[in-house]
Parts: C-alpha cells; sequence; structure tokens
C-alpha cells in the first residue's frame, strides 16, 4: 500500500512539471536575388557579394542575363518582376552598365530604385567596393522598420509545363554562361577618296577575324579590284590597290541586337602599276609593284539580322606613310598624271557570318 502511494506520487510530481518549451523554427530566410551581365567579371563579382553576405541572414540567389536590356525603365521593369517572383528583399542589377550597381526594394504598390556608379579604379577594389555597397544596402533593407501599408510580396509560383511523353528533361544547369561568338567571314563593297584628281575606287573587302578576348576582335583583311586609270598624250596609265591590314577592334558600346567599336590597324599597300603607250613614238617603262605602308582607323557598327548572320558598316580612313605619284615626261618636260591621296577616307557596306 505504501509503495503504491510512492508511485502515485510520483506520477503526480511529473504530470505537475512543466513541460519545456519546443524551440521555435528558424525564420525562412528571405532571398536576395542578383541579376548579373555576363562578362569576365561576373564570377568575382559574386563571389565578393557572397563573401559579404555570408553573415546576414539572407539567401543569395543568382540570375545571369545575357542580354542587358538597354533602357532603364525595362531594368527597373525586370527587377520588380523578379522581386514580385521570388519574394525578395532586394533585388540587384549587377554591372548592367559597367561599374554601376541599380537596387530595387519591393513597397506596396511598386518599389524604390538607387543607382550607384562605382569610379574606374583597379578592377580588384572596384568589385569589392561593388560587393560592399550591395551589403549595406541589404542590411539596411533588413534593419529598416515596414512602412505603413507596406507588404512583403509573396513569391509567385507558376506550374511548370508538363514534359513532353517520352521524352526525359534535362534539369537545368545554374550559371552556365552562354555561347558568344569567336570567329567571324565578312565581306563588303568598299568606297574610298583614292586619287587626285579625284577619284573614288570601289571594291570587294574580304575580312577573317577571331575573338580571343571578351569585348577585342583581332582581324584580318584584304581588298579586290578598285583599279585607277589615268590618260596623259599618247599613253595610259592603270594603277591596281591590293591593301592587307592586320588590326584590332574593340567593342564600346554593346545592345541587345548591336554593336559599335573602335578599330586600328597596320596596313601594307601592294601597289602594282601598267602603262601603255597610245602614240607610236612614244617609250613607256615597263609595268612595277611598290609595296607601301600605311595605318587604318574606323568605327566599325554591326545590327544581328539572324543568329550567325549580322549586317555591318564601317566608316574610316586610311594614311598612306608615304607619297606615291606617277608622272608622264615627253620632250624633257614632267607632268604629274596621277597622285594617290595620302589621306583615304573609306565606307564599307557588308554581311558578317559568325560562329
Amino acid at each position: 500500500m505504501g509503495a503504491a502511494r510512492l508511485a502515485l506520487c510520483a506520477c503526480l510530481t511529473v504530470a505537475a512539471l512543466p513541460q519545456a518549451a519546443a524551440d521555435p523554427p528558424a525564420p525562412a530566410r528571405r532571398p536576395v536575388i542578383l541579376l548579373v551581365r555576363e562578362s569576365p567579371a561576373a564570377p568575382a563579382l559574386v563571389q565578393a557579394v557572397e563573401a559579404q553576405l555570408a553573415d546576414v541572414a539572407v539567401s543569395l540567389l543568382v540570375e545571369r542575363v545575357r542580354a542587358v536590356p538597354p533602357l532603364l525603365a525595362d531594368q527597373v521593369a525586370r527587377a520588380q518582376e523578379t522581386a514580385l517572383r521570388r519574394g525578395a528583399v532586394a533585388v540587384f542589377w549587377l554591372d548592367a552598365v559597367p561599374g554601376q550597381v541599380l537596387t530595387f526594394t519591393p513597397e506596396a504598390g511598386g518599389g524604390r530604385v538607387l543607382v550607384r556608379l562605382v569610379p574606374a579604379i583597379d578592377p580588384a577594389e572596384r568589385v569589392e567596393a561593388m560587393a560592399a555597397i550591395i551589403r549595406g544596402f541589404v542590411t539596411a533593407a533588413l534593419a529598416a522598420p515596414p512602412r505603413a501599408g507596406a507588404q512583403v510580396p509573396e513569391p509567385r509560383r507558376e506550374p511548370a509545363p508538363p514534359p513532353e511523353a517520352g521524352r526525359a528533361v534535362a534539369p537545368p544547369v545554374a550559371g552556365r554562361p552562354q555561347p558568344r561568338p569567336r570567329l567571324a567571314v565578312a565581306a563588303a563593297w568598299a568606297v574610298e577618296a583614292a586619287a587626285s584628281p579625284a577619284a573614288a575606287a570601289h571594291g570587294l573587302h574580304l575580312e577573317l577575324a577571331a575573338r580571343p578576348w571578351a569585348r577585342t576582335w583581332v582581324f584580318a583583311a584584304t581588298r579586290l579590284g578598285g583599279a585607277l586609270a589615268a590618260t596623259a598624250p599618247d599613253l595610259t596609265l592603270r594603277v591596281s590597290r591590293h591593301p592587307v591590314e592586320l588590326g584590332l577592334r574593340w567593342e564600346a558600346a554593346r545592345g541587345r541586337s548591336w554593336t559599335l567599336s573602335a578599330s586600328g590597324a597596320a596596313v601594307l599597300d601592294w601597289i602594282t602599276r601598267d602603262v601603255q603607250a597610245t602614240g607610236g613614238a612614244l617609250t613607256v617603262t615597263p609595268g612595277s609593284t611598290r609595296l607601301v605602308p600605311a595605318l587604318g582607323a574606323g568605327l566599325h557598327g554591326t545590327l544581328a539580322l539572324h543568329r550567325g548572320l549580322a549586317l555591318f558598316v564601317d566608316a574610316g580612313a586610311q594614311v598612306l606613310l608615304e607619297r606615291v605619284e606617277y608622272a608622264a615626261t615627253v620632250a624633257g618636260a614632267s607632268a604629274v598624271i596621277l597622285s594617290l591621296s595620302r589621306v583615304r577616307p573609306r565606307l564599307l557596306l557588308g554581311l558578317a557570318v559568325t560562329r
């Protein structure tokens, strides 16, 4: 009987003890979205932001963007759509313009947009500065009290389309960069001011280019045709030029379907001369070949027409480093009948095939 009473008291005592409160579940980390323009600096930028946000209670998601909307309004619209779809604390356009950080923070009825431009300093220092700016924006957004009427956007979940019957669906590869063209073959019609008296030369411009770096092309080009003719008493002079160019082209600006580049080239102009006598009493020297160095520069614009096909226009000039003149001497008197222009403006219009 005594043992039974002790057991009952023990049960009542245990039942009377307060139960330990269960640990509350950890709050879900709200995402921070990086919209990153594909560039050689993108991996370093993402790593720097990850390091800056390692101790901040957010989850970092990266969306790599191949083509950046050219207008600021379109960039803001893309950031707002991403914030609503993911329920993000903030969305950052990272390096949409080199050195620029665009921040979108959602609020009731819209959101706030802030743009910071990091000056052109050492590339490594600029990466760290941009990452520090993002950390400051994120910590400020988390610490700020919610504004009156502000609501946290809920992620919008859209059902995935069903896979086709009998077809395996490969999982997406996160962050895989889209390939950029590395080779180009181009053909264009060329027009240039070539000689004095005023004469224009026409010909077919052929070019082969390769891109060893992100924004730089190396190209080699030549031109076919474009002979010049001049006449004098009792003779006809015919001059043909075959310039060979080797140069670099740098993409200074780039949009969704267009690029604008600046180019510079070293040129070796292979010039052939042929003289024919039209009078019986005139003796002429035989034809000859001459190599003349030159320098070239220009602006090069392209417009994508279809995958792997682009229209381009190139406006520039070439400068001969030597004077080239042809004179006729009759009865001891000499007169220049053709002089090649030292500065030759030119215009190219053609098509390029890339891969």
